[in-house]
């Protein structure tokens, strides 16, 4: 009888042992979740009037966008195409994106649906940009911080200059990835076309030269 109930207790100590470790398994995070977090750090670069180039080579990314009139043209990776609109409101549309970008005051409010190159589910994305500073002086532009709900996406853009960017932060590599990020690069771009920007100074007149008047001798 002691022996059977020795047994018992050895087994029940066995299922409680099995359970903690089905426990603690199930609440630790799994190494794929820890490893879509990816750091970003890329640039965008005025390399004339309204031409910019927008790259983040661990990414994979780099767009070139144009300018023409009021509207923008991107070409590159990951996707193509092009920005309409002014004031308040801009389109984005073309191979492998469509989003609408909303502003108000220096908030950009971001939605859009970017479908992968190679094929595959498309990604939805609904971010916002906020200018922390003011957009009306062409002398300090403001630096912008973007937060992604959704993903946790959070990508701050310093200036380097008066018309380019550092980007640097974190995304979800699965939920934002560098379809998302390239996306941000081409809002801050916008952004950038949509701000007063600098007059050149004007020629200066050389001084007149001021000399003294001889006077004419009088006739004898």
């Amino acid at each position: 009888m002691m022996k059977r109930h020795g047994s018992l207790n050895l087994a029940v100590r066995v299922a409680a042992g099995l359970a903690f470790c089905v426990t603690a398994a199930s609440a630790a995070p799994s190494a794929s979740a820890v490893s879509q977090r990816r750091f970003v750090n890329g640039q965008i670069w005025k390399n004339g009037s309204s031409s910019y180039s927008v790259n983040e080579y661990s990414l994979g990314v780099n767009l070139w966008v144009n300018g023409s009139g009021s509207n923008l043209y991107f070409s590159g990776r990951p996707f193509s195409g092009s920005v309409w609109g002014s004031g308040s409101y801009f389109t984005i549309s073309g191979a492998g994106v469509n989003a609408s970008v909303n502003k108000w005051g220096g908030n950009y409010s971001v939605s859009g649906t970017i479908h992968p190159q190679g094929g595959g589910q498309a990604l939805r994305v609904n971010f916002t940009m906020n200018a922390l500073g003011r957009e009306d002086d062409p002398n300090n532009p403001p630096s912008y911080n973007l937060y992604d709900y959704a993903s946790g996406a959070n990508i701050n853009f310093q200036p380097n200059g008066r018309d380019g960017y550092n980007m640097s932060g974190w995304m979800d590599d699965e939920k934002f990835g560098a379809s998302g990020t390239a996306l941000a690069g081409l809002v801050v771009t916008i952004a950038i076309e949509s701000r007063p920007h600098a007059k050149p100074k004007a020629e200066e007149r050389a001084p007149r030269a001021e000399g003294k008047l001889t006077p004419l001798p009088c006739p004898l």
